[in-house]
This record gives C-alpha cells, sequence and structure tokens, in this order.
C-alpha cells in the first residue's frame, strides 16, 4: 500500500520502586481488566478524521444526483407539454446517480473491524471503525486495509531475582489494534510477533527494576498492588501535551492494553515452603486472637505488656497449628520469641 511505512518505536525509561499502599493513586484513565464495551468509532477523534465535511459531501452528492437528472429531464420535456413524463423518466438516471454517489461515499465496516483509508492530498491514513459512515471518493482502499479489531492473548514468563529468591512471573497481555492510532498500527500490523517481544522486553525490565531490591515474601504479598502499578503504567491518561500514552508503547504501535497482569509468582520449592510456613503462622495467630477474645491489634498489646506471656501464646500456637490441619512440629520450626517480638513491632 502507498501508506505502508516503518515508524520508530521508542521505550520508556523503567519505573521507579514499588510504592507504599497510601502512595499509590489509581490514574483518571484508570482500566484495569477493561474489557469492557465492543470498539466504537467515537473513538476516533475529529483530528484523526474530520465527520462533517465527509457528511457534507455525501448530502451534496446524493441531493446533485437526484435533482439534476429529474430536473433537466422534466424541462426538457415541458417544453412538449410532458413535464410528467420527463420526471419519470429523469427518475432512472437519478437512482443510478444516487447509488454510485452512496456508493463512493459510504463505508460500513463490521463490528471487530476497521478501515485504514490513504487519503492521498494530505498523504496520511484516515481511520474509520465499525458502523457505516461517510467517506470522501478519493480516499484509496482495498480489502487489505481492513483491521481485525479482535483482542490478542499474550502470556509469558521472566525470572526476576528478589533479595532473597528468584522469582518466576506469570504475565498475561491482552491488547487490539487501537482505533485512535490506527496509522501507527498499519506499520506493524503483520508483525504481531514484534509487538509481544517489545512488551516482553519493556515489562521484564519494569519489574525487574521495581522487584530485584524486595524480598520473596513481601513481592509474594503485594501482588494486587503491582496489578494496580501494571495499569496504571500501561493503561493510564493520555499525556494532552504529547498525545502519547504513560509508557508510549501503545501509542507508538497504535495498540490498546485491555488487559496486563501479574498472574501468579512462583519460587524454588524451598523457598515456598518457607513462605508457605509463614502463612500458616499468621493465621495461626488471627486463631489464637480469637481464642482469647482480642483483636489482633489487642493480642499485640498483651503481648507487649505481658497479659499474654510467650508460653501461653505458644502453647495456643500449636494447638492453632494442629487444628489448622499442620502436623504439631511445625510449631517447633518457629520461633515463638522472635515471632512474638515480630508481633510487637509491627
Amino acid at each position: 500500500m502507498p501508506h505502508t511505512h516503518k515508524g520508530n518505536f521508542t521505550m520508556a525509561a523503567a519505573a521507579a520502586a514499588i510504592p507504599t499502599p497510601d502512595e499509590v493513586e489509581i490514574s483518571p484513565g484508570y482500566r484495569i481488566d477493561n474489557l469492557g464495551k465492543p470498539p466504537s468509532d467515537r473513538q476516533i477523534s475529529s483530528e484523526k478524521r474530520a465527520r462533517l465535511p465527509r457528511l457534507r459531501y455525501v448530502l451534496s452528492a446524493s441531493a446533485a444526483s437526484l435533482a439534476l437528472p429529474t430536473g433537466l429531464s422534466t424541462g426538457f420535456f415541458w417544453l412538449f407539454s410532458l413535464p410528467t413524463f420527463g420526471l419519470w423518466l429523469g427518475l432512472l438516471p437519478a437512482g443510478l446517480g444516487l447509488f454510485y454517489s452512496l456508493k463512493s461515499g459510504l463505508v460500513w465496516n463490521p463490528q471487530q473491524v476497521a478501515l485504514a483509508a490513504w487519503d492521498p492530498r494530505i498523504n496520511e491514513v484516515v481511520p474509520y471503525g465499525p458502523g457505516l459512515h461517510a467517506r470522501l471518493p478519493y480516499e484509496v482502499a482495498t480489502e487489505a486495509d481492513n483491521i481485525p479489531l479482535q483482542i490478542i492473548k499474550h502470556s509469558f514468563t521472566i525470572e526476576v531475582q528478589t533479595t532473597t529468591a528468584r522469582a518466576k512471573l506469570e504475565i498475561l497481555i491482552e491488547w487490539r489494534p487501537s482505533l485512535e492510532n490506527l496509522a501507527n498500527f498499519t506499520n506493524v500490523k503483520d508483525d504481531e510477533p514484534t509487538i509481544n517481544t517489545t512488551l516482553d522486553a519493556f515489562l521484564s525490565s519494569s519489574l525487574t527494576s521495581r522487584l530485584s531490591r524486595r524480598s520473596a515474601a513481601y513481592v509474594r504479598g503485594m501482588l494486587n498492588r503491582i496489578n494496580v502499578l501494571l495499569a496504571n503504567e500501561f493503561m493510564g491518561e493520555i499525556n494532552v501535551r504529547t498525545g502519547k500514552s504513560p509508557t508510549e508503547l501503545e501509542t507508538d504501535f497504535g495498540i490498546d492494553i485491555v488487559t496486563i497482569r501479574l498472574m501468579k509468582v512462583e519460587f524454588p520449592p524451598d523457598v515456598q515452603r518457607m513462605l508457605d510456613a509463614g502463612d500458616e503462622a499468621s493465621i495461626a495467630q488471627d486463631m489464637v486472637a480469637g481464642w482469647l477474645g482480642l483483636t489482633p491489634d489487642e493480642l499485640k498489646e498483651a503481648l507487649r505488656d505481658g497479659r499474654v506471656t510467650p508460653e501461653h501464646f505458644g502453647q495456643h500456637m500449636e494447638r492453632a497449628m494442629i487444628l489448622s490441619g499442620n502436623a504439631a512440629f511445625n510449631i517447633n520450626r518457629i520461633d515463638v520469641p522472635g515471632l512474638v517480638n515480630n508481633i510487637i513491632r509491627r
């Protein structure tokens, strides 16, 4: 096609480290797992396609195709006192003219299809979304310029070295061509692997930067927060000044990220057992607090002021571990005085 050209794709700098929960703010454009409504032509701004001039053309061309043949035919036969015959005779060419005017001035796309037409006057792609739209007759479009808008699903894994263990992260990304930036997508529409590979590399760099200074336990406990940050980064508000998405990848490739999620974090078996033991201990602490008629915060205060002794706490913990389905010896793997100190310090 005459509008095929290669773009320059940029990779934004990796994001800063994970903030605290209070520092996490959802951007105004936040859309996590937003499969949402089907693609709509309303997503295309008037800067990318001026609708009013196209509508005026279709209306004026249609009116002219009806008025001229019937008017000329009626006027001619009026000279012979047969205006009605002239009117009916003029309807045939008028109907043909109206048909060709509408055929050249309208475009219809199915629900999950867009059209990337080429305007030779300005040498730019003109995007058309699903539905019926007015167009200009000199815009060039072929069957190859029909762009499917179905969602592309891409899963991959990366490995990140935390401060205590190596973590394997399972990532899910779902994207589809962007109606607003369809011109950019035409450059890579036949190169889906390049899009996925670039997303993989960017996410690997971003998550490595964020998680490499954290412990394995910290990473496992912050999956929801990481997903919020990823959604902000990849599905945040478009920068008004630059007109680009936060990472710029979506704008440069002409895609919309509709889902991005860290699905799962896996650790080596020995590290996983240690983390599971910590989870079991946390659940057991809540059970102990309930038996004593205390909230977790009240249990902390009771351990601090001595109303609950470490020995008493340890006995209850052993009972809680047994009742939760764990062998009694698991409690021996937990340093009860150290656990008490950790609870008090929280």
